[in-house]
This record gives structure tokens, C-alpha cells and sequence, in this order.
């Protein structure tokens, strides 16, 4: 084998020798940072790029974390607190009692309500509160989400038009109310909110209310005589009993009421409170000759009008009247009972019993409206209306 020349074997030797300081030249060198260009502007070298997407939380951001928790938990105190209050106004019968709230307190406690049901409530009674038309929504949708409550009380509370209409749909025209008594005592409502009313009965044949109190609203005749058509004519009305004490009312509004009583002798009204009006010796006239037919009212207060003793007579008239009228179930009961024990015998042709027991029902209802009037007529009533019962014994 031949040897290499010294020329191969120094350049090689060189070779090997330059890759090794090469080599520990790098190893020496520091690494520099791989620059990264943004699409945007340029990045100084060293410095490391992030995108939006997986940034570090700034000290902003993390302030407004901070925040949103702290509403959070601030919310829910409130929801707690609030709810608090609603169970300690809540009285063991039921009655929720909102008085002398603010309007910021009132909306609070009913936006709550609203939002969370409480079967325990079945009767609610707001007074002396201040409220807007927000408050007015609050309450609204309060009483239609809690459809279990059965009655409705308001008073010394001032609201427009446009709210009490709010409050009539969720009471009254709302078909998924359960509510039977309404009650608004020194609202001021006037002709414009018994109008309101008597229109919401109107346009809810289905409403369980039997019962409507509007004692010191300032409603006059105009108002009396929607309510007369809404709650006496109207055959689908349910209202057993109307109080409209301490209003407005004279002898116009009181005579379409008592015109209604006489037109619809079989309505379902049984008490009508009128006391503390402007009805004169002419209503109580048109009264007096109305109540003759009426077989319903039981309980017909006038007081404290502006009728004088000329009516007297007619008023001790009017009260034998309907005091009967407190007594005509279990008189018809008794001679519809007459009646079966007459007609039970069995018949001579066909030994049969004669008597039907509805039938001598419908009779004993007729004889009783027939006969009436001539008992009532005779001297010895006029002079001791309390005989009149015993006639009927």
C-alpha cells in the first residue's frame, strides 16, 4: 500500500482540525431568540409574541372579573333579604301587608314576588304607598304569577288611569285568577276608574270576584250607572255584593241602580251599600216601589243620605222587604214541604203519588212571591213589622 503524501495528510489533518474549532465555536456562540414577525408591526428581538386568544389576564380585566362577582353576591343577598321581609309580613292567615312603602321598596318586594311565587299568600293588602307606573307593572305581574291569592285590598294609594286599568286586567279580566273579593278604599278613582271596572266585569264572564268594595273613591253617576249595567243587569255577573259607601252618588245614580233591581229581580246581587251619598226623597221613592219585586237583596244600607223624614215611611218599607227577603229559602222550604205532604197521598185512580218534589219547589217560589206583598200591605205590619214573620211560621 502505498503511503499518503504529506500534502493529503496535512490537508486532512487541517480538515479535521478546522470541523472541531467549528464545532466549539458554535457550542460557545449563545443562541439567539428566533425573531417572530407580527402581521402588524414588528417585534423587537427578544421579545416574546402572544396572540389575543391565550393572553394573560390583564389587571383590567381581572378587576371587572372582580366585579361581576361581587354584583352576583350582592344580588343574591338582596334575593335573600327581600325574601326575608316578604316572610315576616306574611300573617298566618295568609295576608300579605305592604304599608307605607316607598316606591323603590314596593317595586323591590313585588319584582320579587313575581318572579318567585309564594303559595302561602292568599291575600294581599297594599296601603298608604307611594307608587309609579313601574310599581304598577310590578304589582300586575305580582298578582298574575301568584294565582292562588283570593283577595285583593288597596287603599290610600294614588295611581293614574292607565294603572288601575293594569291592576282591574290582572284581578279581574285575568281567566287564571282565582281572586272572589276586590277591595280599593280611598283611591280617588272617580267615574273614570268605576268605569274601568265595570268594563273589566263585563269582559270576563269567567271571573270568580263576588265580591267589589269601592267605599271613598269620588265616584259619582257616571260611574254608578256602569257598575248598576256591569253588576245587575249583566245576567253573567257573579258579585253577590257592592258597597260604594262615602262616593258621590245622587238621585241619577242611585235610581239606575235601583231601576236595575227592579228590571232584574233574580240577579245575584244580595247586598248593595249606598250610605254617605247625595240620594234624595225621589230615589227613595223609585226605591220603594223597585224592592217590591226584588226577591235578592238582603242587606240594602242607606244612611247618611240626603233623604228627610218624608221617607221614613218608605224606608221601614224598603228594610221589611228585604229582610224577608233574608227569610225567603227557608219559608218556600217550608211550603214546598207543605205542599209534599198534601199532594203525597196516593191517588184514587192509579194510587200513585201526586207529588214531584221540584215541581212544589217552583210553586212554593211563586207562592211566596204572590203572597208577599199583600201581607206586608196590612196595618197590623205597618205598625209591627216583626209580626210579618210569624205569618209565615
Amino acid at each position: 500500500m502505498s503511503r499518503p503524501s504529506s500534502l493529503s495528510r496535512s490537508s486532512s489533518s487541517d480538515s479535521i482540525v478546522n470541523s472541531s474549532s467549528e464545532e466549539e465555536r458554535e457550542a460557545k456562540t449563545p443562541v439567539s431568540t428566533p425573531v417572530m414577525k407580527s402581521p402588524n408591526k414588528k417585534i423587537a428581538q427578544g421579545q416574546i409574541y402572544s396572540s389575543n386568544k391565550c393572553s394573560t389576564p390583564t389587571l383590567a380585566s381581572q378587576e371587572k372579573r372582580s366585579k361581576l362577582i361581587l354584583r352576583a353576591q350582592k344580588s343574591y343577598a338582596q334575593k335573600i333579604q327581600l325574601w326575608k321581609e316578604l316572610t315576616t309580613k306574611i300573617k298566618e292567615n295568609g295576608i300579605l301587608e305592604l304599608k307605607k312603602l316607598n316606591s323603590q321598596k314596593f317595586h323591590d318586594l313585588l319584582d320579587h314576588l313575581s318572579k318567585s311565587p309564594n303559595p302561602n299568600i292568599t291575600k294581599l293588602h297594599i296601603g298608604q304607598c307611594k307608587i309609579d307606573a313601574r310599581d304598577v307593572t310590578a304589582l300586575a305581574n305580582a298578582i298574575k304569577s301568584n294565582v292562588q291569592i283570593v283577595e285583593f285590598s288597596m287603599s290610600i294609594t294614588e295611581f293614574d288611569a292607565a294603572g288601575f286599568k293594569a291592576i282591574t286586567e290582572a284581578t279581574i279580566i285575568n281567566t287564571k285568577s282565582e281572586i272572589t273579593k276586590f277591595e280599593v278604599v280611598n283611591c280617588y278613582i272617580g267615574d273614570e276608574g268605576g268605569s274601568v271596572i265595570a268594563a273589566a266585569i263585563q269582559n270576563n264572564p269567567n271571573s270568580k270576584i263576588t265580591e267589589v268594595i269601592l267605599d271613598s273613591n269620588e265616584i259619582g253617576n257616571l260611574g254608578a250607572k256602569a257598575l248598576a249595567d256591569a253588576i245587575i243587569t249583566n245576567p253573567r255577573s257573579k258579585i253577590t255584593e257592592l258597597s260604594l259607601v262615602c262616593n258621590n252618588i245622587s238621585n241619577e245614580g242611585g235610581i239606575a241602580f235601583f231601576d236595575a233591581i227592579k228590571a232584574n229581580s233574580d240577579s245575584k246581587l244580595t247586598k248593595l251599600h249606598l250610605s254617605y251619598n247625595k240620594i234624595s226623597d225621589e230615589g227613595i221613592q223609585v226605591l220603594s216601589d223597585a224592592i217590591k219585586l226584588n226577591h235578592t237583596i238582603i242587606s240594602l244600607r242607606l244612611n247618611d243620605n240626603q233623604f228627610s223624614e218624608k221617607s221614613d215611611k218608605h224606608i221601614k218599607f224598603i228594610q221589611q222587604h228585604y229582610e224577608l227577603n233574608k227569610l225567603q229559602d227557608p219559608i218556600e222550604k217550608n211550603i214546598a214541604a207543605a205542599l209534599d205532604i198534601i199532594t203525597n197521598e196516593p191517588s184514587t185512580t192509579d194510587n200513585y203519588p201526586t207529588s214531584v218534589f221540584d215541581v212544589n219547589t217552583i210553586i212554593a217560589q211563586k207562592l211566596f212571591a204572590l203572597d208577599r206583598t199583600d201581607k206586608l200591605n196590612t196595618n197590623k205590619v205597618i205598625k209591627n213589622p216583626a209580626v210579618v214573620f210569624n205569618m209565615y211560621a
